[in-house]
């Protein structure tokens, strides 16, 4: 529970720092789906043979760290590789999901910092 809480409050954050970057609710709408989708097939979970070029993505995806987190909870006694991805004790995921909750509401707050009022 913990893990499905992680990422979507990560994914919440994204929302508001995204959010609170545009303020127009169309530019915010399509460029919160198109970055969820990129994090989505960047992860791993939808695609298997990520392209190069957007490989990089998946270390910024808390779609990775949550896939992987919930591997290690539902197959830690069975095996300890599957698909390529290793499955570890899972502290690094969840720094990187606790580091996306605080940095993405850290952007958000920054984002409505410069904001000038009308």
């Amino acid at each position: 529970m913990l893990i499905v809480f992680l990422c979507i409050v990560a994914a919440q954050g994204l929302g508001l720092a995204i959010g609170a970057t545009l303020m127009d609710l169309k530019k915010a709408t399509t460029l919160a789906s198109v970055t969820v989708m990129t994090f989505m097939l960047a992860g791993g979970y939808f695609v298997k043979n990520v392209p190069v070029f957007i490989s990089w993505l998946r270390y910024i995806s808390f779609n990775y760290h949550t896939y992987k987190l919930l591997l290690k909870v539902h197959y830690e006694d069975v095996i300890q590789q599957m698909d390529g991805t290793r499955i570890d004790s899972g502290l690094t995921d969840v720094c990187a999901l606790v580091a996306m909750v605080f940095g993405y509401r850290v952007l958000a707050y920054l984002s409505l910092r410069r904001m000038k009022l009308l």
